[in-house]
């Protein structure tokens, strides 16, 4: 069943052209609601988990000016139908990509299945995407990482040493990969597959200044908060949605466990109890690629289990 809605809300995250009536100009609200829990509660389990995750960062959450909003490195952001946007610009939130918040859970690799329903919604998500690349807006990322501009970004990153290869990353996570690099190396000491996949490691990548492809928004590497596990071969098994579809496979959502190149659970599993997610997991499934994002095991221990 929780796959079932996990793979709904990848369906319902994903941006159409926009299509509803903008929202009512909320501008003349200009106000600190005194009792905020009085108010409709959409967007408070991940406002909240927001907050937890970037304590050093988020510092306030209140409803103001018509809408919930959290303080982030001193810039009030609003929580507006799904979008995390600065004051103005959420009275256009349609214009907007939602900020992807969804269910995710660990253990076992399992491969999403879609019903007819589904995949006819997801060609529909696909074609839709060609035609009007998705745009977040960057008000959010730019406040949390503490730079707007690719400039800022390179003068924002350290460098650290991760698996034997040189890495630039956000200062935010180098504690983080640090402590996954310690579980990994006692891992390899006991588990031959771990240490086969190291010895196959042929380059870890991090921070580069690009958008995520088919889109107009700044991908996780851009804030040096993703990392990729490059291997020497994906020995003819599928890695990334992408690439299988370049490739001519045309249903790359039903190719099955035993054809998908993946990383070793062990290292999954650490990563993930440090606040990376894993792309394998994904319906747009990258098995190389893990991002920062606590936010969303701090949802999953609440019971997240749906979609704005």
């Amino acid at each position: 069943m929780l796959r079932s809605v996990a793979v709904m809300a990848v369906l319902v995250l994903l941006p159409f052209a926009a299509t509803s009536d903008p929202a009512v100009d909320k501008s003349g609200l200009d106000y600190v609601d005194p009792e905020p829990l009085t108010r409709p509660l959409d967007g408070v389990a991940q406002l909240s988990a927001l907050k937890r995750a970037y304590p050093g960062r988020i510092s306030a959450m209140e409803y103001r000016n018509g809408d919930w909003a959290i303080l982030v490195n001193g810039e009030w952001i609003y929580w507006a139908n799904g979008r995390l946007l600065p004051r103005k610009a959420r009275h256009h939130w349609y214009l907007f990509s939602r900020f992807a918040f969804y269910p995710y859970s660990g253990g076992p690799l399992h491969i999403p299945r879609l019903n007819e329903q589904e995949e006819v919604r997801l060609q529909a998500v696909l074609q839709a995407r060609e035609e009007n690349p998705p745009l977040r807006h960057n008000a959010f990322p730019g406040a949390l990482y503490g730079f707007r501009t690719a400039g800022e970004a390179r003068r924002t990153m350290v460098v650290v040493s991760f698996l034997g290869h040189t890495v630039r990353v956000h200062p935010m996570i180098r504690e983080s990969l640090d402590r996954v690099q310690g579980e990994i190396e006692e891992a390899a000491a006991g588990n031959e597959e771990v240490r086969s996949f190291l010895r196959e490691l042929l380059r870890v990548e991090a921070f580069y200044w690009r958008p995520i492809a088919g889109t107009r928004t700044v991908s996780y590497h851009g804030y040096g908060v993703a990392v990729d596990l490059i291997p020497r071969s994906y020995y003819r098994r599928s890695a990334y949605w992408r690439w299988s579809e370049e490739a001519g496979i045309e249903d790359w959502w039903n190719i099955p466990l035993e054809r998908r190149w993946t990383i070793p659970q062990p290292i999954v599993e650490i990563f993930e109890r440090h606040g990376f997610v894993w792309g394998g997991r994904w319906l747009f499934f990258d098995a190389i690629h893990f991002e920062y994002r606590p936010e969303l095991f701090l949802l999953e221990a609440t019971g997240f289990t749906d979609t704005p």
